[in-house]
């Protein structure tokens, strides 16, 4: 099975404990000046892989033999001398001169590069887990972390990383948060670099590391990332031919940037976005004569953010945040001279998804209630449809005085008419005074379920599946439906009587005994 083992042994210094301790010292030496020497070992035991890729099989990890055990021990003995001599490398001090650093790291890849490929010669990757060496394994771990050689030999990493996550699941888990994090950083830097770059951009790349900067916020905590966010999505959304993935890949960042867990990171985002609106909206445009500066709105005049910072924004509990969610909304909703005829149709039309919640917030004692209010009055812009729609729902509201102005703004609907002929009767004062509570129950109804009615289920059908549970004769695949059907009759109260005289009580308790002694049946 094994017909060169003597020769790879002598290859990699496993058999003779002479040559093993001559190759050692010379793999852990610190010095440059043997730095040939320390290449020519590698070459040889480079030769010896080969050998032992001839010579040895996967079969040899479950070969229980006196051979075969012997060659697993002296196999681990390698591989944890590897590890040891991975691990010296790997943790020099900064200390130590320049070029005794650079012999470190030259020594630190090569063995990492033939640990692998040993590796991959004698140990599967699902063996690892039961035969790699503790000190190699941690080497191993190592060698994952490191970036540099990562991205120098990426397939080399990854064969590393396979083998990482069969021995040690936490180190892994470990391993894959740390790159996660990593590469946040990265991008992070990245995306400020770019984005804050003249010329032209690549507006698909600099989206993909917006993500990946916007995953990372809770990490570094670094919020100018927010406002250039915010800032690339107004200038996509102003585009004459805008691209519809762009829009929909920008708003996706506007979104999570909007719902963030973090307070800080939701705060910056709704100021940024307060900031922007007052710049587009602000009266200093018309000394400007810039007519078309709301387009740097367009990005929050959408359904998706409208409802966002109306259903979650205006709820926040921290005040930095519904603050400016309610002032964001005033902006918008009283820009309409600010905005173009284009710019205030397009909101109307995404506002109409929006208004059942933000009619939540209609009322007479503040400005977002009042202009709430104002959105179905018959003056506004909205079509007709919507705003009926719109006035009836303030009907339902608990405060009297939107109730009153809801009847106000209904009356209209029912007194107009085209033409004479469709005259509509006018309506009696006293109606009208009672129109504002016409949804007020004054006697509240009861809607519980009534379960003093007779069961729909049959007493005899009942009767049946309990004959079937306690049958001797039937088969246990009945028994156990007829069981299953039971358990759902029992939800009904009235049934408990029936089945209580029929002795389910005793016949379920017979069974968890049975069960409990063993009786499969």
């Amino acid at each position: 099975m094994f017909p060169t083992l003597p020769t790879v042994f002598v290859s990699f210094s496993v058999s003779s404990p002479p040559l093993s301790s001559l190759l050692s010292p010379l793999l852990l030496s610190p010095f440059p000046e043997v730095s040939h020497v320390f290449h020519h070992v590698l070459e040889l035991l480079s030769d010896g892989v080969l050998l032992l890729g001839d010579s040895v099989c996967e079969l040899v990890w479950d070969d229980r033999s006196l051979v075969g055990t012997e060659l697993k021990q002296k196999l681990q003995a390698c591989m944890e001398l590897l590890g040891e001599i991975l691990s010296y490398h790997q943790s020099v001090s900064a200390d130590i001169p320049r070029s005794a650093q650079v012999h470190h790291r030259m020594a630190y890849t090569s063995i990492s590069i033939f640990t692998i490929k040993l590796l991959q010669t004698i140990l599967p990757p699902e063996k690892a887990g039961e035969h790699l060496p503790e000190s190699t394994a941690t080497a191993i771990f190592h060698l994952c972390l490191d970036t540099s050689l990562g991205s120098l030999l990426p397939s080399m990493h990854q064969a590393a990383v396979a083998y990482l996550e069969q021995v040690n699941s936490d180190s892994h888990d470990l391993y894959r948060r740390v790159s996660r994090a990593a590469l946040w950083m990265e991008s992070t830097c990245n995306f400020m670099k770019e984005a804050q770059a003249e010329g032209e951009k690549n507006w698909v790349e600099l989206l993909e590391l917006a993500d990946q900067a916007i995953n990372g916020l809770s990490l570094h905590q670094h919020l100018p990332v927010i406002k250039e966010c915010v800032h690339i999505c107004s200038h996509l959304w102003m585009f004459e031919d805008p691209s519809p993935l762009l829009q929909r890949e920008s708003q996706k960042l506007l979104l999570k940037l909007l719902s963030h867990p973090s307070l800080p990171v939701r705060a910056e985002t709704y100021q940024c976005t307060l900031r922007l609106a007052k710049d587009c909206l602000g009266i200093q445009n018309v000394a400007r004569k810039e007519v078309a500066a709301c387009g740097g709105l367009n990005f929050l005049i959408h359904h998706r953010v409208l409802y966002e910072i109306t259903a979650f924004g205006l709820q926040d509990s921290a005040e930095k945040v519904n603050v400016a969610a309610k002032d964001i909304l005033l902006f918008v909703l009283k820009g309409r001279l600010m905005m173009t005829a284009s710019t205030w149709d397009r909101f109307n039309e995404a506002l109409h998804p929006v208004m059942p919640v933000l009619q939540g917030y209609a009322g007479t004692e503040d400005s977002l209630g009042n202009c709430v209010l104002l959105i179905s009055d018959m003056s506004d812009g909205f079509p007709s449809k919507a705003k009926l729609k719109a006035a009836l729902r303030l009907l339902f509201t608990k405060q009297p005085t939107v109730r009153i102005a809801a009847v106000q703004q209904i009356l209209p609907h029912l007194s107009s008419h085209d033409d004479a002929g469709a005259a509509r009767p006018e309506l009696d004062q006293s109606v009208i005074s009672s129109l504002p509570n016409l949804f007020c129950l004054r006697q509240p109804a009861d809607v519980s379920l009534d379960t003093c009615k007779k069961s729909v289920l049959k007493v005899e059908s009942v009767e049946k599946l309990f004959g079937i549970l306690s049958s001797d004769t039937v088969d246990l695949s009945l028994k156990r439906s007829a069981g299953e059907q039971l358990s759902v009759v029992l939800q009904d109260t009235t049934m408990h009587p029936v089945l209580k005289n029929l002795g389910i009580t005793d016949k379920v308790i017979s069974f968890i005994v049975g069960s409990v002694n063993g009786n499969k049946e």
